[in-house]
């Protein structure tokens, strides 16, 4: 059974809690974020989805390795009003 507390489910505030802490986290070199947050709408939406995949675990769905910046290092490529990448 699940209770309501609230205008919250409590059952769903543990769950989201617990993806919360199985998610890796997302270092921001530089002025990378503010980068990402300068891209169109859509592409920035796009982004903010592929890393969500990443910090799951899961690939995004458009990548490639780049070994030359350092290993583990992928690009993701986003093609949304344009090409954008984030590494």
């Amino acid at each position: 059974m699940t209770k309501f507390t609230g205008n919250t489910v409590s059952g769903l505030t543990g769950h989201i809690q617990t993806d919360m802490l199985r998610r890796k986290p997302i270092r921001w070199l530089g002025d990378s974020l503010n980068r990402v947050r300068g891209f169109p709408d859509n592409a920035r939406h796009a982004a903010g989805t592929e890393l969500r995949h990443v910090q799951q675990g899961e690939l995004p769905a458009n990548w490639k390795p780049m070994t030359p910046v350092g290993p583990g290092v992928n690009e993701i490529r986003i093609h949304a009003n344009g090409e954008f990448r984030v590494l």
